[in-house]
């Protein structure tokens, strides 16, 4: 699982135009896993040196640090996010529907 999403990410770099500012994790494993956030800068570090977490930030899902969970100094920044689909889901719906 974490080659595949080390592997997508690293795609995704190469659509873009410019350097990457921010990592940002989100959604149920993204925001509550995070062995599996450094499993994957690990091997997100293989190409791009410049990124690591602060692991005691990284152990508290980044709620002590408005989650940037990187290290000082580190770029890109990683953050987590919180998101809740089923709302941004159920706004779109109605706003469908009215």
């Amino acid at each position: 699982f974490v080659f595949r999403l080390a592997q997508n990410i690293a795609k995704s770099l190469v659509a873009l135009e410019g350097p990457m500012d921010a990592l940002v994790f989100t959604a149920g494993i993204g925001e509550h896993s995070s062995e599996i956030r450094q499993r994957t800068i690990n091997e997100l570090a293989k190409l791009i040196p410049s990124l690591g977490l602060d692991k005691e930030r990284n152990e508290v899902d980044g709620h002590d640090s408005n989650g940037v969970i990187s290290e000082d100094g580190a770029f890109p920044a990683v953050l987590v996010v919180a998101t809740d689909e089923e709302a941004m889901i159920a706004k779109e719906c109605i706003r469908l529907v009215c």
